[in-house]
């Protein structure tokens, strides 16, 4: 052997190992790599046969009977309104009863401003 040969043997031989690791984590990389591709490409495959199949199924369609829904929310706004319009009738009555105390007030003052006059001209 020549020297060339003898001494690029002896660099190769004492950079063995890093080469090892080199190859090592370059091999690691290349199968994960292939690995994400094929598990992309199922993917993708399994997707399309499934959106394929489910092109093709017919569109179910449902019949539902919500009479008796109507006939319940039609109950609620007949409760709420009759509470509305005695909540109004209750109102009413109020005002109706300031109304008459107010009116009460007033005569009793037109009373008493009379009972003055009266008292006035007496004297």
């Amino acid at each position: 052997m020549s020297q060339k040969k003898v001494d690029k043997y002896k660099q190769q031989k004492a950079n063995r190992e890093k080469i090892m690791k080199r190859e090592k984590l370059m091999h690691r990389l290349e199968m994960t790599a292939v690995a994400v591709v094929l598990i992309a490409l199922v993917g993708w495959f399994s997707f399309s046969i499934y959106a394929r199949a489910q092109q093709n199924k017919p569109a179910k369609e449902y019949v539902l009977d919500t009479n008796a829904l109507d006939s319940y929310l039609n109950a609620l706004t007949t409760d709420e309104t009759a509470a509305d319009d005695a909540s109004t009738d209750e109102t009413a009555a109020d005002d109706i009863s300031d109304d008459e105390t107010a009116a009460d007030d007033t005569s009793a003052d037109e009373t008493t401003t009379d009972d003055t006059a009266a008292d006035d001209a007496a004297e």
